[in-house]
């Protein structure tokens, strides 16, 4: 009777491990397809958004008139260059918020990261968390070889919240707001608390204020998210090479680049 209780017992407890290591594996198998479908998405963000910062950093940062600062917002920036800081603005703006949508939407789906290969997960995770901290760990500027005064955090939150304002969902699929349904609305995104923030980040950056972080800011979230690019797109099947160039971030003599 006892020998037959513990057979009992032991079918029971095989039984309830087995479906208990099943559930873990194809619950892995589910955050594995779900991290590998938004990581596409994540790639390409990530991309515009690097590319933009190149502009801003390299271009708009050492012009004597950037179009950020500019009183008219329909003024154009030169003869030969179109743009006018209502488009620029709103256009940066989106980039960043679709960056951060992105990795919200990741974020909801799965609750770990998961990859093929545990490294690799890790690797996605620490560099997602890397370009993060580049706008929003306050100790950063205790890098500076050089003074500065000023300076200005996107926080974690932040982040979210403003990714959060573009997430849509459609036939329980979540997805980022098209350009043009931001731009009809950034009049009113404009408006609330961290929207402002991260403008007036952006219009310090190129402000040529030498004691001011946030251009060093910008120049280190680039680098980073050149690193989760050459993470997603290691063979530069999507991303070109030539557009995934690191810079030298300014008061820290070259900190992130390789």
């Amino acid at each position: 009777m006892e020998s037959t209780l513990i057979a009992a017992i032991s079918a029971i407890v095989g039984f309830v491990g087995k479906s208990l290591l099943d559930s873990f594996f194809k619950r892995r198998e589910a955050n594995h397809e779900v991290s590998k479908k938004y990581s596409r998405p994540i790639l390409f963000a990530a991309a515009e958004l690097q590319d933009r910062l190149w502009g801003l950093t390299q271009r708009q940062a050492i012009s004597p008139n950037p179009s950020l600062l500019r009183e008219d917002k329909d003024e154009l920036f030169s003869l030969t260059f179109s743009i006018t800081k209502r488009h620029y603005l709103t256009s940066i703006i989106y980039l960043f918020a679709r960056y951060f949508a992105y990795i919200e939407i990741l974020k909801k789906k799965v609750q770990f990261i998961e990859l093929k290969k545990n490294n690799d997960s890790k690797s996605f995770a620490i560099l997602m968390k890397s370009a993060e901290r580049a706008l929003s760990e306050e100790q950063l500027i205790n890098l500076a070889k050089t003074p500065m005064k000023y300076d200005r955090q996107i926080f974690k939150l932040q982040q979210a919240y403003i990714g959060e304002k573009l997430i849509l969902e459609k036939e329980k699929e979540l997805y980022c707001m098209s350009f043009a349904e931001f731009s009809d609305k950034f009049e009113i995104f404009s408006s609330e608390a961290d929207f402002k923030d991260l403008i007036d980040f952006l219009t310090r950056a190129v402000s040529n204020n030498q004691e001011d972080f946030c251009l060093s800011r910008c120049c280190l979230l680039l680098n980073a998210l050149v690193d989760l690019i050459n993470f997603l797109d290691p063979k530069c099947q999507y991303v070109s090479s030539k557009d995934r160039e690191k810079v030298i971030v300014p008061g820290i003599d070259g900190y992130g680049v390789k």
